[in-house]
This record gives C-alpha cells, structure tokens and sequence, in this order.
C-alpha cells in the first residue's frame, strides 16, 4: 500500500474541469474540454521552459566549450519541446 497521497492525472483533471464548467457555468463539454487541454499543455511549456532558464544558472567548474554547446543544445531542446506541447494544445 502506498503512503503518497493520491494524484489525479491529466485526464482526471481535464475531465473534472470539462463537467463543472459544463454543469455550474453553462459552458460546452467540449469547448471546456479544450480550455482544459490548453490550460494543462500551458503548465507543461511553462515548466520546460523554467527548466531551460534554469539550466543557463548551472556553472560547472571546470567546464568547456563543449559542456556550454551541450547546455545550449539542452536549452533549445527544453524551450522547442515547450513550444511545440503548446501549438499541439
């Protein structure tokens, strides 16, 4: 048995979002659905590219030009993964 606490997954929440805003708002299932999926794919890019700031604050001693090339490449992969969830959304 396990001791973390439970944690709805993404289509819990999308779900969850999609049926109170349908019931208590009036909004369509669907269209709140895909507020949802936004909302969620948002939160995705937004925390890749937190990653990707944070990576450019990471200072190797010792470091050399390839270590700032495989930074830079690690940066650009973490913000066009963040882009690309978003144009999906």
């Amino acid at each position: 048995m396990s001791t973390e606490p439970y944690t709805p997954d993404e289509v819990e929440l999308r779900d969850c979002y999609a049926l109170v805003m349908d019931e208590r708002a009036g909004e369509d299932y669907d269209e709140a659905k895909a507020d949802a999926e936004r909302g969620i794919a948002k939160i995705k890019a937004d925390a890749l590219r937190e990653a990707a700031e944070a990576i450019s604050l990471v200072v190797i001693p010792g470091s050399d030009e390839n270590d700032n090339l495989a930074t830079a490449a690690a940066q650009g992969w973490l913000t066009g993964r963040a882009n690309r969830i978003e144009e999906e959304a």
